[in-house]
């Protein structure tokens, strides 16, 4: 038998390699975007001839875009009865693009009064209008579209049976209780309520008065009107009987509000009279003292004030250190001040008096020596005491 030669030899492997079939592992890429480019984040996998693939559920509205159609490789995919499949599932045998196409959800590039999304999503053409009835069902497309039904359906409606829906708790009075609002004016300067206590009990207001956030307390009002006692001052607490409904406003007035520009601030005024037609320069209770002094010293406009002479008045201070028995005074402190605990005392005339015994660093200040009324304190060779002892035969301030 003849040797092959060279040649010969690449020819049968050649003749071998073309009679095998193609590999079954041979491997292809699966890609999922959408279009417009951004909507969700795209995708891109290997995989082998003949593996099953599903596209994702896409979202059917994103950013002001809804969902119309899946296209692999530029065919679009439809269910059986001709409207977009939402999900797209298949068997992969070459290199696969998977796009979900979108557009503006309010397009209606064709003025039917139908969305594009919507007429390309069931039809994949605009040739059809609002009043288009492809099923034959009755619903026209616009009420299709409307009740999110499918434009590809019939749909049958059937009468009667039971409907429910639970809303939220909705307050039922079955008892003819009364209802009572609490609130103040301006809002929010208390917590806020509203009641349905039972008919005729009681009701009994917090006790208001003075500054709260920059506005004082006048009055009650109840139902609009007025609270206030035998005199016309605004009443701080009302106490009411429930028959009937009730609003009832706490008023406040700014501090410095005084609308009628006559030296008295609105809220006294409203307090005292329920009325801004007084001034400072009025006297409406005639006891000689003006409003500006009524207010001037904590009195009542609306109530007669009467002044006697005569009587004992007394005050007390406070405490004050009186020295009977003739002690002297020690005052011990540190220069700079605050490096151990002062002290102000009044030991006995010539008790005897020993400091603390200080050396060495102290917060960063080293200690040096003892004074005594201003004179340094040293031993024979001059170097400043750490200790002291002295006799109280005088007022001493000792001082480290």
């Amino acid at each position: 038998m003849k040797p092959l030669g060279f040649s010969g030899a690449w020819l049968l492997v050649a003749s071998f390699l073309l009679g095998l079939p193609i590999s079954a592992n041979a491997q292809v890429t699966f890609e999922q975007k959408s279009n417009p480019a951004g909507l969700f984040t795209s995708s891109s996998a290997t995989k082998n001839i003949n593996d099953s693939i599903s596209t994702i559920t896409p979202n059917l509205t994103i950013n002001e875009y809804s969902f119309t159609h899946w296209t692999l490789n530029d065919v679009r995919e439809n269910a059986p009865d001709g409207q977009a499949k939402n999900k797209i599932s298949s068997t992969i045998t070459e290199n696969t693009v998977a796009i979900a196409h979108y557009l503006a959800t309010n397009q209606d590039s064709d003025s039917d009064g139908v969305p594009d999304w919507f007429e390309i999503r069931m039809f994949a053409t605009l040739d059809h209008n609002g009043s288009y009835d492809g099923d034959g069902d009755g619903v026209r497309l616009a009420e299709e579209r409307q009740f999110g039904l499918a434009a590809t359906i019939a749909d049958d409606f059937l009468e009667g049976g039971a409907s429910i829906r639970r809303s939220g708790l909705v307050f039922a009075n079955f008892g003819g209780a009364k209802k009572l609002s609490v609130s103040s004016d301006p809002a929010g300067l208390f917590t806020s309520s509203e009641t349905f206590p039972e008919t005729n009990s009681s009701y009994s207001s917090t006790n208001l008065n003075g500054l709260t956030n920059g506005y004082y307390f006048s009055h009650w009002e109840v139902n609009g009107v007025r609270q206030a006692d035998s005199k016309g001052i605004g009443l701080s607490k009302i106490s009411l009987t429930m028959n009937e409904d009730k609003t009832v406003v706490a008023k406040y007035y700014h501090q410095n509000e005084d609308t009628d520009s006559d030296g008295l601030p609105d809220w006294f005024e409203w307090h005292e009279f329920g009325t801004l037609d007084h001034n400072s320069s009025s006297d409406p209770d005639g006891d000689g003292l003006l409003m500006s002094e009524e207010r001037q010293f904590g009195l009542s406009a609306v109530i007669t004030d009467d002044f006697l002479e005569g009587g004992a008045s007394i005050r007390r201070s406070g405490l004050v250190f009186a020295n009977f028995g003739g002690a002297k005074k020690l005052s011990v402190s540190s220069d700079p001040a605050g490096l151990f605990t002062s002290s102000e005392t009044f030991p006995e005339t010539n008790s005897s008096y020993s400091s603390t015994n200080l050396n060495g660093l102290t917060n960063g200040y080293y200690f040096s020596h003892w004074e005594v009324n201003g004179v340094r304190q040293a031993d024979s060779k001059g170097i400043g005491l750490s200790k002291i002892s002295l006799t109280m035969n005088e007022d001493k301030t000792v001082v480290a």
